[in-house]
C-alpha cells in the first residue's frame, strides 16, 4: 500500500508552481493602482497575520477539541485577511488549515506546525517584497 502524500506537501507543491506571494492585480485594482496605498494594506495584514500565527501556535498546546477549533477559528480569520490583500498563498494554507481541523478531533501536531512555519515563510517573502 503506497503512503498517502500529506496535506502540506501537497499545499507546498501548489504553491511552487510559479505562484507569488502577493497577488499585485488584485491589490492595484482595490487600491485604485496606489502603491503607496497597497503597503499601507500590507503592513497592516503583516501585524495582523503575526498575531495570528502566535494564536495558532497557542491552539497547539490546548486539549484536543478545543484545539481543533481554535485552530479553526484563526485559520478562519487568517484567510480572510490574506484574501483581502491578495496573499493567495497564505490565504491557501489557512484554509487547509482550517478544513483539517474541522474534519478532525485531534489536532495533528506535526502536520500544523508545519503549516504554520508554511504560513511564516510566506510572511518573510511578503515582507521581503515591499521592504
Amino acid at each position: 500500500m503506497a503512503n498517502k502524500p500529506s496535506v502540506t506537501s501537497i499545499v507546498f507543491v501548489f504553491m511552487s508552481k510559479n505562484n507569488p506571494s502577493l497577488n499585485w492585480q488584485q491589490l492595484d485594482q482595490i487600491t485604485d493602482n496606489d502603491r503607496d496605498l497597497a503597503k499601507e494594506f500590507v503592513v497592516m495584514f503583516l501585524e495582523n497575520a503575526t498575531t495570528y500565527v502566535d494564536e495558532l501556535v497557542q491552539a497547539l498546546k490546548m486539549p484536543d477539541l478545543e484545539a481543533c477549533a481554535e485552530f479553526a477559528r484563526v485559520c478562519h480569520k487568517l484567510k480572510g485577511a490574506a484574501n483581502s490583500v491578495g496573499a493567495e498563498n497564505i490565504a491557501n494554507l489557512a484554509l487547509q488549515g482550517e478544513k483539517t481541523s474541522k474534519a478532525s478531533e485531534k489536532l495533528m501536531n506535526k502536520e500544523c506546525s508545519d503549516l504554520i512555519e508554511m504560513i511564516k515563510g510566506e510572511l518573510k517573502s511578503i515582507t521581503r517584497i515591499i521592504s
